[in-house]
């Protein structure tokens, strides 16, 4: 009796390979994102199938059984957004025809959240707070000053910057993720966390300071 053919390229197996991907042009965050989605969503339903199975019954069964687990609309909405992503590049590289698309039926839900956003006054109390060096939350503590000083750069960007990334009296850089390119003035501030970092013998240091 022959043996059934074994799948080219199921969801998983492909899904894992742009993961690599974009962890190998240092696309860091959007890796974590797509492992984080893959993740849940295998341990729904088993992806290891031909991307042809995967149907708007099987992707209702998947958030039906999300929803009873818990999990809220917009993580749900997440997961599922990471999976369509996935299935265009499938298509555009010919591992499967756009005739088996199953999010053109199925729709991503989504709701509306209330921002989560500092007032001023905690944002004052913040950076006024005091932490020994000693503490286990001081460098993060650092970590969120800096964030706030250089325009609420993520921490990719901020623990790729690079001495080099020091022009004069500010700080120019290149976004990981959308490759825009970023030059922010250096408050005195700015260069004392820097500093403090450094001293703090960071293991990982964002960047080392110099005149």
């Amino acid at each position: 009796m022959l043996s059934e053919p074994q799948v080219r390229h199921s969801i998983k197996t492909f899904w894992e390979q742009e993961i690599a991907k974009l962890e190998k042009v240092k696309r860091f965050g959007n890796a974590r994102t797509h492992r984080i989605s893959l993740t849940a969503l295998d341990k729904i339903t088993d992806l290891n199938i031909p991307f042809e199975r995967m149907n708007y019954t099987l992707l209702r069964s998947m958030e039906e059984n999300m929803q009873e687990r818990g999990l809220k609309t917009n993580s749900i909405g997440v997961y599922m957004r990471n999976l369509r992503v996935i299935f265009n590049l499938a298509i555009k590289k010919d591992v499967v025809n756009h005739a088996h698309y199953p999010f053109c039926k199925y729709k991503i839900r989504s709701e509306k959240v209330v921002p989560h956003s500092m007032s001023l006054i905690d944002l004052r109390k913040y950076f006024n707070y005091q932490l020994n060096e000693d503490h286990p939350l001081y460098k993060a503590w650092l970590m969120g000053k800096l964030s706030f000083l250089l325009c609420g750069i993520n921490f990719i960007d901020l623990a790729l910057l690079t001495p080099d990334s020091i022009r004069q009296d500010r700080i120019v850089y290149k976004r990981s993720k959308t490759k825009k390119l970023y030059s922010i003035f250096m408050l005195e501030e700015t260069r004392q966390i820097l500093e403090e970092l450094r001293k703090a013998n960071h293991p990982n240091p964002p960047i080392v300071t110099g005149k």
